[in-house]
């Protein structure tokens, strides 16, 4: 009886202790955990390592920035912890730092609100102007604004119609521009951009439909200034000769109306009469 005793006696201990072992090996309530316990450089490191995790999410993300940016104070880097800061806040507005920091950790985030005006980061997709005829027309996808830690590495694919090849572009946050060769002025895209960790973990994402705006060049051949000198009639002698015609017009009026009063001050002729 002694063995089944002690088998159901390990039994219970191995399922009391596997919640136990799990909540360790959660890296979240092991950051919170060590942040609790004031060790505080470890704190540090195990909420970087959320950040690189290919699993991460924006709460999580924003968790973790939060809790950075008051231990970085803590540990006397303030430049990073006003980054944390100010990444938390662009992921989530109503971001605020964890429970018990220190009141300049709160004059971060309050610098961090007033500096973002209470908008989250977005994920924007336009098309800059062609400088000229020659130059390919261009998509582009940017973070608006440019806050550093939101995201590491920006994607985008534009496709001018179904079926065609998408031209793709990846590049560092938090600006990547895809060229777009033999796209027509005023044609409509299809682009999709989305804002990345290292580890692949999207953060930001968005679908649009861009009209690539007019051909500069032809723009510049319907304006006078860019024409040929010969074969153009200068501005100052169009202007010369509206106001002679307009001249002419006015002395062909007076003496039309003064060949008219003579009419007027001679009476009939009648054969006969003085």
């Amino acid at each position: 009886m002694w063995i089944v005793r002690t088998l159901l006696a390990i039994l219970v201990a191995v399922t009391i202790a596997q919640p136990a072992h799990a909540q360790s090996r959660d890296p979240d309530a092991e950051a919170h955990a060590l942040y609790l316990r004031a060790e505080f450089r470890a704190a540090a490191s195990a909420f970087d390592a959320i950040l690189e995790r290919s699993d991460l999410d924006v709460a999580r993300a924003v968790e973790a920035h939060r809790y950075l940016a008051a231990l970085r104070s803590l540990l006397g880097d303030p430049a990073r912890a006003r980054a944390h800061a100010l990444a938390a806040t662009a992921l989530d507005p109503d971001a605020a730092p964890p429970e018990g920091a220190s009141e300049e950790t709160l004059a971060l985030f309050d610098e961090a609100r007033r500096t973002l005006a209470g908008r989250p980061a977005v994920l924007r997709v336009d098309a800059p102007a062609r400088a000229s005829r020659a130059a390919a027309a261009r998509a582009r996808a940017r973070i608006v604004p440019p806050v550093a830690l939101v995201a590491d590495v920006l994607d985008l694919a534009c496709v001018e119609r179904p079926g065609a090849s998408a031209r793709r572009a990846t590049g560092r946050a938090p600006e990547v521009t895809v060229a777009l060769p033999g796209a027509r002025p005023r044609s409509v895209l299809s682009c999709t951009a989305s804002a990345r960790t290292e580890a692949g973990a999207t953060l930001l994402r968005t679908e649009v439909h861009l009209t690539l705006p007019d051909d500069p060049s032809r723009a510049r051949a319907d304006s006078p200034g860019d024409r040929d000198e010969g074969s153009s009639v200068p501005w100052a002698w169009i202007v010369a000769g509206g106001v002679v015609i307009a001249a002419g017009a006015v002395l062909a009026a007076v003496l039309i109306a003064s060949q008219s009063d003579e009419a007027e001050l001679h009476g009939p002729q009648i054969e006969g009469w003085p």
